[in-house]
């Protein structure tokens, strides 16, 4: 079975084998024959040489320089065509008479022109294009000030070289499109002068027609050289494009050979002066430091911070006369005028905002309404000035973090100095409070923007800081201890000894009620006194002090106090009253 499988799989193999490589009868004869030989394809390949990049190229330039020598050929046939008419133009207006002078003279300017222009068109086709304003021949023109053209200039000349490729490239081809509009109203023009013609008018008419058609197959010869010109122009102006890796690296190399050593040298000068305002600052401060360690009296903090800020406007002032000295000593005119446009600017800012700032320069300088070191309120809660700076900060010891205000903000704030034991929060993070509606809670968080206590059932709640700063609450933690009230009423039937047995009786049953509860050793004082005659009961009032360390049992030990009288009247027989009505009838 085996030997079949295989049998049958090579048969398969070699009918395959056979329907590929076979001829295709319906394709007709095999006209590989008819076909050349390989070699003779490739022989008359060979003939044809492949040029190389350099070669490619030297048959452009030599391209280039022929059609601009028959640019030159055109113009300067041109030219001498130009210098014919005029020289004919001039004899006609010295032989003319006056009536006719005025508008000889005007073609003789317009021919004048054409031939100054079609001169600076010749220079410019043979010297490849140049920009012949570089060498005087166009100056530039500057419509403002004396002064200030003296001093932005170089920025606006800077600004101008930047541009300078873009604005011609776009000025060229502007031209090239309005001649190409012009040269379409030309053809149209001389299409209807010949049509004209053609019609054979008479003689006179003729004479003038062949002279107005010889004018503007003129123009279209003109127009025709100045679009020439213009192609020319933007070809030799954008043939000069390198590869941007080149560009790159000169600009680069340029830069770095030139205004890139100048800014080098202003930021080690720079870096040299305010190095050099440095060692003299730590000289000065060096014997304010020894004095110091000596504990000897320093200097006070407002003479310092004046004197910082002197040093430190020194320092920029001595650094700003160096830029411009190295940059004037290097010549470098743009940058020299951008340093001086910016200091004129910041001055012309400076007249104006001046004397919005000079309460704040007091601020600054600690000579102001507020004070490094005093107490200040701000946004309803109390604050250490701890620094004075562009954005001061404020402390307070019982909040966890600082706050960073701007200068413009302290303007309208006054701090006091400390005083001794001053608080400065009505709690910290751990203590036991009960807040206004009657519950405890413990406070868990305290930062500048909020307080979070929880509540005995786990409960937590968030107020706003200066919320929380206002709000009546007892503090059970601070102080070291804490009172728990309460008021205990018995029956009138026990007048008699209600100013002396009782109050020694709830005193004694209240004490061993809080040293069963396990409070015993907490108590600081108990009190019991009668308090007044109530209308159905003789009330008195019971004071516990507690120690602070049991300030969570604040509830429990107010259910201590009454379980334990209500025991000391059941030992006693003593009855405990209830709301009474007395009802009276009419007789």
């Amino acid at each position: 079975m085996r030997s079949f499988i295989q049998f049958l799989f090579l048969s398969l193999f070699l009918s395959l084998t056979v329907t590929v490589f076979a001829k295709d009868p319906e394709k007709g004869p095999d006209k590989s024959a008819d076909a050349p030989p390989q070699a003779a394809v490739e022989a008359e390949k060979a003939e044809v040489p492949e040029l190389t990049p350099e070669e490619i190229k030297a048959a452009e330039e030599k391209k280039k320089q022929q059609d601009a020598l028959e640019s030159l050929e055109s113009t300067q046939k041109a030219i001498e065509e130009k210098v014919k008419e005029q020289r004919s133009l001039q004899k006609k207006l010295k032989s003319a008479d006056a009536t006719l002078k005025p508008d000889i003279q005007a073609e003789l300017d317009v021919v004048t022109a054409d031939l100054k222009k079609l001169k600076k068109s010749f220079e410019q086709v043979a010297t490849g294009g140049i920009n012949l304003e570089a060498f005087g021949q166009a100056e530039e023109k500057f419509n403002w000030e004396e002064e200030l053209v003296l001093i932005t200039q170089p920025v606006l000349k800077g600004l101008k070289d930047l541009t300078e490729k873009p604005r011609k490239t776009e000025h060229l081809r502007s031209i090239i499109i309005n001649r190409n509009l012009q040269s379409k109203e030309i053809d149209r023009a001389i299409e209807s002068v010949e049509s004209r013609l053609a019609l054979k008018p008479a003689k006179a008419i003729t004479a003038k027609l062949q002279e107005t058609l010889k004018a503007w197959k003129k123009k279209k010869e003109d127009n025709q050289r100045e679009i020439e010109l213009a192609e020319f122009q933007l070809e030799s102006l954008l043939g000069n494009n390198e590869a941007w890796q080149d560009n790159l690296v000169g600009s680069m190399k340029s830069f770095f050979e030139g205004r890139g050593t100048t800014l080098l040298i202003a930021l080690v000068a720079s870096v040299l002066v305010w190095a050099v305002m440095k060692l003299l600052l730590w000289l000065v401060t060096f014997r304010k430091r020894a004095a110091a360690k000596d504990g000897k009296k320093q200097i006070s903090q407002t003479r310092y911070r004046v004197a910082y800020y002197l040093y430190r406007a020194l320092t920029t002032l001595l650094i700003v006369i160096t830029i411009v000295v190295v940059l004037y000593t290097r010549d470098d005119l743009l940058l020299l005028a951008i340093l001086i446009i910016v200091f004129v600017g910041l001055a012309l800012a400076m007249r104006e905002l001046l004397p919005r700032y000079i309460h704040e320069a007091r601020i600054l300088l600690n000579l102001g309404s507020i004070r490094e070191g005093e107490r200040v309120f701000y946004k309803g809660v109390p604050w250490q000035v701890a620094h004075i700076n562009v954005h001061s900060i404020f402390r307070n010891p019982e909040l966890h973090g600082v706050l960073r205000v701007p200068l413009s903000e302290m303007t309208e704030l006054n701090s006091r100095p400390l005083s001794r034991d001053e608080a400065w929060f009505p709690s910290k993070k751990g203590d036991l409070v009960l807040m206004p509606d009657g519950y405890l809670a413990e406070v868990l968080v305290q930062t500048p923007e909020t307080i979070e206590v929880q509540t005995k059932g786990g409960m937590r709640t968030a107020f706003p800081t200066a919320t929380f700063y206002e709000t009546s609450f007892h503090n059970l933690t601070r102080g070291g201890q804490y009172g728990v009230a309460s008021v205990f009423g018995i029956d009138y039937s026990h007048l008699d000894i209600s100013l002396t047995l009782v109050p020694e009786v709830l005193r004694d049953a209240v004490q061993a009620g809080l040293k069963s509860a396990g409070l015993g050793e907490h108590v600081l004082n108990i009190l019991v006194d009668f308090k007044q005659a109530n209308s159905s009961s003789l009330d008195y009032l019971i004071y516990v002090n507690m120690h602070s360390r049991v300030a969570s049992s604040y509830f429990k030990i107010e259910r201590v106090i009454q379980q334990s009288c209500t025991r000391a009247c059941n030992e006693n027989n003593w009855g405990i009253p209830f709301p009474q009505m007395t009802v009276h009838r009419a007789t």
